[in-house]
């Protein structure tokens, strides 16, 4: 058997739909166990500091998940006062593992990626 990480691309439109995020998280961590999270919020309008303080419970909820199965994750953004945004978050929020940011998504997603939103 292979021995691969699943890359699960998350990608919110307008705002930021938390519920819809929870399902995908939780069908990603069902599935596979490795995983690398793509967050592409290039179409994210909808985000502030209150909408990332609501991620919080979700990430307490995935807690276990994160730490055995979560290899890193990407966010990727066009915005400069979105990772502003984000790293204040990370200030108060350490994440368990590593965060890259990145500009835009390369063409080919990969053989191992999976859009879930």
């Amino acid at each position: 058997m292979f021995n691969y990480y699943m890359n699960i691309i998350i990608k919110p439109r307008t705002e930021i739909d938390l519920p819809s995020i929870e399902n995908s998280i939780r069908f990603a961590f069902t599935q596979y166990d490795k995983i690398i999270f793509t967050f592409d919020l290039t179409e994210t309008t909808v985000f502030n500091f209150q909408c990332l303080l609501k991620i919080l419970p979700l990430l307490k909820k995935f807690e276990d998940d994160i730490e055995l199965k979560l290899e890193k994750s990407f966010i990727i953004l066009n915005h400069p006062w979105k990772k502003a945004l984000l790293v204040l978050f990370f200030s108060f929020y350490k994440p368990k593992k590593p965060v890259e940011f990145i500009k835009r998504e390369a063409q080919n997603q990969g053989f191992n990626s999976k859009v879930l939103l």
